[in-house]
This record gives structure tokens, C-alpha cells and sequence, in this order.
């Protein structure tokens, strides 16, 4: 895509890694080698859209003591959801600031699925970032039309509450760009007791390393910065292997194709790689709007524990 496309939408160009698809369809450093590869439960043929998939498995991961997730039908116990939305990812309807995002998209879809199947409907927490990426705004289930803003711990506190009141739920967090750094971040507190049935991370990036004005300076032609064409780096060793210990699943979806926006292979995730037409933010926007990953996701929440 033309880097000059993104000059008139300064304040959304990344706002829209959490819009719907147009078509309203719902929505690191280990070095073992990519193999080509279908997601799991799809045909090997590529998608529609011609995107050829890739598939990157990391570290082998223990499990702690979360609910645990089987495969077969939907299972009917209660889910807790973490649905992270990146930067401006929050639309201009300050009632409704998560209509037709991405994170809204996966969140109807699984209630609907829950719904039909006679399972509980999911309580979750679900939040984007604006201008200020110290804060987030966030809505929740207790409070669903009630819009909130607070400082990161703060918000962490929050989604704490909600997992505390439900204490024999499966707790499943997603989260794309600086989203997914933010599920990464919630995870790996110190001194915290948290155990997740799973973390997906959606070409995750770090905020840390890649500033607004980082991304908009490529796009005005500066270099690009090694931290925006990553994985977040500004976790330890201690920090991933943390992530890895609280989460029983911990799968990162990532892109390269996007050359001045994208991540990559964290260690100690499955890491599963996605192919799309080289351009410059562009693909950092489709992966969140994948029906695969898309699927895939809806299917991890959802399927039986």
C-alpha cells in the first residue's frame, strides 16, 4: 500500500487494525525454521484472499494450573475475556467507542456461539487505546455501557476484579498490536497468582519501542525503527518465561509483510506466521481481520473445558 495513503489519516492510521472487516465477517528470537503450513482445522488449500500461511511452533510449553481446554463441542463452564485493542482503536462515538472494531466482532461472535450451545454468556473486559498510550479506555460486562479511562494499573486492577469474581473460570485474554504488548504485560506481573486457559497475541507491538511518532516518522519516509518491525523486545527472559508458565496456550500470530509495522517469533509461544501482499502497514491491519485467525480464535475460547 501507498505510504502517502496514510498522510490524511495521521489520527487512524492505526485505528484501523481494530476495525471489522469490510465485509463484516467476524473477525522474539527462537531460530527453528518456518515450515509451510495450514492453522490447525484448515484445508491446506490457501484462503479466498490467495494468502499463502505459514506455520512457526516455539518453545514446548508446561502447563500450569488453568482450567483445562479439550477439544469437541463448547464446553459450558464460564469464560472470562480480555479482548485488547491497539492504538486508536476506539472509534469517535463516545457512547459506543467499540462499535465495528475487531475485538466487538470476536466478542459477539462468541457470545452468540455460547448462547446457542447453552453455556453461559462470557464475562470480559475490552479496551483500545487513544492518543494517550499511558491509559486505555475499557467497557465490561458488569458495566457494558459505561466507558471507562484509566492508567494501566488501573485497568489491570480491573480486569483483576473480574477474574477474582469468578474463580472457577477459564480466562482467555487477545490482543492486537500495542493490545497484544498489553496482554503480554498483564500476564507477566510480578507477584501476581494468574493462570490463563489462553493468550493470543496478534501481531503484537511494543509501545515501549515503537512510539506513534515512531510509525508516523516511517511513514514520512525517516528509516524505520527496529522496534516497530519486531516482536516486543522489552521483555526478560524471566518476563517470557513467566507468560509461558501462567498461560496453558500461548499462541502469537505475526506478519513481515507490513515493512514498517510488524512483529515476530516470541519464544516460549506457538508461533504461527501469516502471508499477505508486501505493502507498508497495510498487512499489520489484515491479520486482525483474518476469518482464519479470526476462526481460530473463536474456536480456542470457545471449544469445551
Amino acid at each position: 500500500m501507498d505510504k502517502l495513503r496514510f498522510l490524511p489519516l495521521m489520527l487512524s492510521y492505526l485505528a484501523l487494525p481494530a476495525c471489522g472487516a469490510k465485509d463484516g465477517s467476524p473477525p522474539g528470537t527462537n531460530k527453528t525454521p518456518v515450515v509451510d503450513k495450514s492453522l490447525p482445522g484448515q484445508d491446506a488449500t490457501p484462503a479466498a484472499t490467495g494468502n499463502a500461511n505459514e506455520q512457526q511452533s516455539g518453545a514446548s510449553k508446561s502447563t500450569p494450573a488453568a482450567p483445562a481446554v479439550t477439544s469437541g463441542t463448547i464446553g459450558k463452564g464460564q469464560r472470562v475475556l480480555g479482548l485488547f485493542g491497539g492504538y486508536l482503536s476506539c472509534n469517535n462515538d463516545a457512547n459506543a467507542p467499540f462499535k465495528n472494531s475487531n475485538m466487538q466482532r470476536y466478542l459477539e461472535t462468541i457470545q452468540a456461539k455460547l448462547a446457542a450451545s447453552g453455556a453461559p454468556k462470557a464475562k470480559y473486559i475490552m479496551s483500545c487505546f487513544g492518543l494517550d498510550v499511558s491509559r486505555v479506555k475499557y467497557s465490561s460486562s458488569d458495566k457494558p455501557d459505561e466507558v471507562q479511562e484509566a492508567l494501566l494499573s488501573d485497568f489491570f486492577n480491573a480486569m483483576d476484579g473480574l477474574i477474582t469474581a469468578s474463580p472457577d473460570a477459564a480466562v482467555h485474554v487477545v490482543g492486537h498490536s500495542y493490545g497484544g504488548w498489553l496482554g503480554m504485560d498483564f500476564v507477566k506481573r510480578p507477584k501476581v497468582n494468574l493462570a490463563l486457559a489462553s493468550l493470543t497475541t496478534i501481531d503484537p507491538i511494543s509501545k515501549v519501542q515503537c512510539t506513534p511518532a515512531l510509525v508516523i516518522n516511517s511513514v514520512l519516509g525517516s528509516p524505520v525503527n527496529q522496534g516497530c518491525i519486531s516482536a516486543p523486545a522489552d521483555f526478560s527472559t524471566t518476563d517470557l518465561d513467566t507468560i509461558n508458565q501462567r498461560t496453558q496456550s500461548w499462541i502469537n500470530y505475526y506478519q513481515t509483510d507490513a515493512t514498517i509495522l510488524h512483529s515476530g517469533e516470541l519464544v516460549g509461544a506457538e508461533n504461527i506466521k501469516r502471508k499477505y501482499a508486501i505493502g507498508s502497514v497495510q498487512s499489520h491491519i489484515e491479520i486482525a481481520e483474518d476469518p482464519e485467525v479470526s476462526k481460530q480464535i473463536i474456536e480456542l475460547i470457545t471449544k469445551g473445558f
